[in-house]
């Protein structure tokens, strides 16, 4: 199986989990493709990385501490 397959599938697993029988993946997919955008950002160093995220995502709804916490773990396992 290709890596695309495993990832829709690992999706699909996770918002089964989370919604079960109340989510609609077409109109869930089609909110995303339309509603939604993804930033890249690079940077030089992950310190740099970690304050990007901490300003960008201030801006919003604030982040909850699992947010900061996986964050953190993301930081830890980069280093």
């Amino acid at each position: 199986m290709g890596n695309k397959k495993k990832y829709c599938r690992s999706c699909k697993s996770f918002l089964w989990e989370i919604w079960g029988n109340n989510i609609n993946l077409e109109l869930f997919a089609r909110y995303l493709m339309t509603r939604t955008f993804v930033v890249v950002v690079r940077t030089n160093s992950s310190s740099l990385a970690f304050k990007l995220f901490i300003t960008v995502n201030s801006r919003g709804t604030p982040l909850t501490n699992a947010d900061m916490l996986k964050n953190y773990k993301f930081r830890s396992y980069n280093k």
